[in-house]
């Protein structure tokens, strides 16, 4: 093999090409060597878990962040289900009707949660801050027919349930991998579940290669949702990976700032003997410790005589100075842009921003959020879909033949979407953009997080409403709005008004 001349020169006189490779004092610690995600996760994912889930906990940043995953990847009421199921090429406007009414019958905790403890809005809420704090959703779809009569419905499960400290190779040529199996062909094909609370399996998570007290669950009955980052990872990590020392250690600081200014705020301080004061009478003050040491309180507006030899030492500490809000401002800008979320927002922050770097940043952080909202449609709405309509047609809630879930089997998830930064402006740029044909009515509808066709239905009623109380001809179509002039000796006035709204 021919070696370039410029790799030759650099292996002689032991110099790197690429700067970024090289080993020095400065970077022993920084890692230099490939390892496999999953080999990573085997020995760190249970550490990068439990330390997620305290900061989830105590931090009030992380706290907040999970929130806005919550409030701006579901929202208030959920996903909106669109049937889009065609018959002749055509809307099947009956059976899509039809599936969407089930669906959201179905969305009922009566139905959708095992325990009937979480309707589907919630499921869905509690999945996305799972998704984000400990970087897996776990759900074990469970089919029934006792009391429920769709025959379905879902159990969220945490992700330490799984065993994640069982590896090992199956006689039958399958490979466990931090409690999922695989077959020859890098399928999963089972889950190994701790059915009991882990907790009461504390003692197993502490073995390399034990599986005793887990269940071998088939994976078709297991949905797991995580973010992959590489094509053979087993486990999802936390969002807040990359920054929980960051986050641990702003805590820290955090903390030891406010209780210096809280020391400095007493302005406490000592009493000393002065040099050459001769004798000294002894300072009794008011209270002694455990160690002997003469302790005295200070009362606000209290002016004191010491003893003669003795002198009042002032201790004023400083810290925080000016610094301090810079500082912490820095670390957690760089904290925002890992997470992907608008500095400004997520802290409350709003004291340096102006309109332009707000519309900038709200802009840029929606697209990450439709971005995780398209990955949630994808990993997690879509398939537990699929098995309702499933069941839901096999139960006979769904009146049409199984040989027809094909055909009927077109979901569309909308997500929920946010009010505009510049309401005038971005109104009319939709409308001309509708007007010249660059986009459709349609499209504007969805990005608004409203459908189409449910809003033709709703606004026909709407009119139809009106014109039966006779107030769409007066109010909403007259060319000047209709005001009644009150006579009672406010005439004038309202005939000025008229005069303005015309």
């Amino acid at each position: 093999m021919r070696i370039s001349p410029i790799r030759k020169y650099a292996a002689q006189q032991f110099v790197r090409y690429f700067t970024g490779s090289k080993t020095t004092r400065l970077v022993n610690d920084w890692i230099s060597e490939l390892e496999s995600i999953n080999e990573a996760l085997k020995y760190e994912f249970t550490q990068l878990l439990a330390r997620s889930r305290e900061l989830a906990a105590n931090n009030d940043y992380v706290k907040g962040f999970l929130k806005r995953c919550v409030t701006n990847i579901v929202g208030p009421d959920g996903f909106t289900l669109q049937s889009r199921a065609l018959k002749n090429n055509d809307p099947d406007d009956e059976v899509n009707n039809e599936i969407e009414s089930k669906w959201y019958e179905w969305c009922n905790r009566k139905y959708a949660s095992l325990d009937q403890k979480m309707s589907f809005v919630e499921i869905q809420k509690l999945a996305v801050k799972m998704w984000k704090r400990d970087g897996n959703v776990l759900v074990r779809k469970i089919i029934n027919t006792d009391d429920n009569k769709f025959g379905f419905s879902l159990q969220l499960l945490d992700i330490d349930m799984l065993a994640l400290k069982y590896n090992d190779e199956l006689s039958n040529g399958n490979v466990v991998k931090m409690g999922v199996e695989y077959d020859k062909s890098n399928k999963r094909v089972a889950y190994w579940l701790y059915l009991d609370k882990p907790s009461n399996n504390l003692l197993m998570h502490y073995y390399y290669n034990i599986a005793n007290g887990a269940v071998r669950i088939p994976s078709d009955e297991i949905l797991h949702f995580y973010t992959y980052e590489f094509p053979d990872q087993v486990l999802g990590v936390p969002a807040v990976t990359q920054s929980l020392i960051t986050l641990h250690n702003l805590r820290g600081y955090d903390e030891a700032a406010i209780i210096n200014a809280r020391a400095g705020a007493y302005k406490m301080g000592f009493i000393q003997s002065q040099p050459n004061a001769g004798i000294v009478r002894q300072f009794e003050g008011q209270e002694v410790d455990e160690n002997g040491n003469i302790i005295s309180e200070f009362s606000p507006g209290i002016i004191e005589q010491l003893p003669q030899g003795l002198e009042f030492k002032g201790w004023d500490p400083s810290y925080p100075n000016n610094e301090y809000p810079g500082f912490i401002k820095a670390v957690l800008r760089r904290i925002a842009t890992g997470l992907g979320v608008a500095y400004a927002n997520w802290v409350g922050d709003l004291e340096a921003v102006n309109f332009s770097s707000m519309r900038s940043g709200l802009l840029d952080e929606r697209d990450n959020w439709k971005d995780d909202q398209s990955s949630f449609v994808e990993g997690f709405l879509i398939p537990i879909y699929e098995e309702w309509l499933k069941y839901s047609i096999i139960s006979g809630q769904i009146n049409v033949s199984f040989f027809d879930y094909d055909r009927i089997n077109k979901p569309e998830f909308i997500g929920r979407r946010w009010d505009w930064v510049d309401p005038r402006a971005d109104i009319e740029a939709k409308v001309m953009a509708v007007k010249n044909n660059l986009i459709t009515l349609t499209d504007v509808m969805a990005e608004m997080g409203v459908d189409f066709e449910d809003y033709v239905r709703r606004r026909r009623k709407e009119l139809e409403k009106l014109k039966e109380i006779k107030l769409l001809e007066q109010e909403l179509f007259s060319e000047k709005p209709t005001v009644k002039v009150n006579n009672n000796g406010n005439g004038k006035a309202s005939s000025k008004l008229i005069e303005e709204l015309q």
